[in-house]
């Protein structure tokens, strides 16, 4: 099992195998606090430390998403959208979940997920509005405290994940937790908390990409 630190061992939920591939090093995403106190700086982003920004908690009780350098716009396909919600199914107490978590105005799919009454999107799980365009998710994101593998390249981690066009089913990778994470948001100490639309269970969000994706090694932490 994967030797995760008291510290940080009550916010990481996700499924882990017992016996990792030996080769395989996994990293762990930092959270705002971690990288508030660590003073990490990756310019053009956005996202991680400012000069400007004077507490941990600067985006309190949104979504503690990271976007990844190298990919934008994969549309959420079909396959895509049924590997989502076998993901998600046991967890919520409504189909309905399904849009809020994909919704145009959250993390994963801003402007361009479910909900949006000026542009709707194709919904394969509610079988709502079939004859729209597919959503997408606008950049390729992982939440803080997410499990990543992948091949170190320079100050940068290329990160292993799913084939937009090659989509596997919930079984094949739930002993893979490298590629999906739990979806979290920033608490008032800069740490995180599950997202409320997980009634039973946690929210887990599949790592997809089209091209090759990258992610900073000084916000990682291995494990």
């Amino acid at each position: 099992m994967l030797n995760i630190s008291r510290k940080h061992k009550r916010y990481i939920s996700v499924s882990t195998p017992d016996t990792p591939p030996p080769s395989r090093q996994l990293y762990r995403v930092k959270t705002d606090r971690e990288i508030f106190e660590q003073k990490i700086a990756v310019p053009g982003h956005g996202q991680f430390w400012e000069a400007s920004r004077d507490r941990p908690n600067w985006r309190e009780h949104l979504p503690t998403v990271f976007w990844l350098f190298g990919e934008t716009y994969v549309q959420f396909t079909e396959a895509q959208q049924r590997l989502a919600w076998a993901m998600m199914m046991d967890s919520v107490d409504s189909v309905k979940k399904f849009g809020v978590v994909y919704g145009h105005t959250k993390a994963f799919m801003n402007g361009t997920g479910f909900g949006d009454p000026d542009d709707p999107r194709r919904n394969y799980i509610t079988g709502e509005d079939l004859s729209a365009r597919l959503p997408r998710w606008d950049k390729v994101r992982v939440c803080a405290n997410a499990v990543l593998a992948g091949v170190e390249s320079g100050d940068m981690l290329i990160v292993d994940h799913i084939p937009h066009d090659n989509i596997p089913t919930w079984a094949e990778i739930k002993d893979k937790p490298w590629l999906y994470f739990e979806a979290v948001s920033s608490t008032p100490t800069g740490d995180t908390t599950p997202f409320p639309q997980g009634v039973y269970g946690p929210i887990y969000i599949p790592l997809i990409a089209r091209t090759e994706v990258s992610f900073p090694l000084s916000a990682l932490e291995k494990l």
